[in-house]
């Protein structure tokens, strides 16, 4: 029994480390807040469209693929800041080939959720699409002016 009860202590524990790891992304990564909000236009859009299940899980994996960078890049980043004070070429290069990575993968997520959506829904994706970039306009740029 007692070793069931160590098992189980040690999974919640390893659910807190993770857990406290999302938060600390959420908190101090400007850049995962950002994907998340992709997450949820991404969510948005497709619990609109309903393209098919298979479509849809491809786009999830690619939104969590990308999260996924996002954490692996952050933590690259802070054990690269942990082992060097100075300025060194290969620690810059090091956390540059991350960011490229993450980079490379929000491309081509956006490119699967968008050719999936075009595809099935290409005039709705382009009127959602246009609609929330005007709105997320006048929110940046319009800020209530009369």
């Amino acid at each position: 029994m007692r070793a069931s009860s160590e098992r189980r202590t040690t999974l919640v524990r390893s659910f807190y480390y993770a857990s406290r790891g999302l938060a600390t992304a959420w908190k101090e990564e400007r850049n995962f807040r950002v994907q998340l909000v992709y997450l949820g236009v991404v969510t948005a859009l497709f619990c609109w469209l309903r393209p098919p299940l298979a479509e849809t899980l491809v786009a999830a994996i690619s939104v969590s693929v990308l999260l996924t960078a996002e954490l692996f890049n952050t933590a690259l980043e802070r054990a690269v800041d942990l082992t060097t004070i100075e300025d060194h070429p290969l620690a810059c290069q090091a956390k540059d080939l991350a960011a490229g990575a993450v980079m490379l993968t929000s491309f081509v997520s956006a490119g699967t959720v968008l050719s999936i959506l075009f595809y099935y829904h290409a005039l709705e994706v382009v009127v959602s699409l246009g609609v929330f970039l005007l709105l997320l306009f006048n929110v940046r740029f319009g800020g209530g002016r009369s």
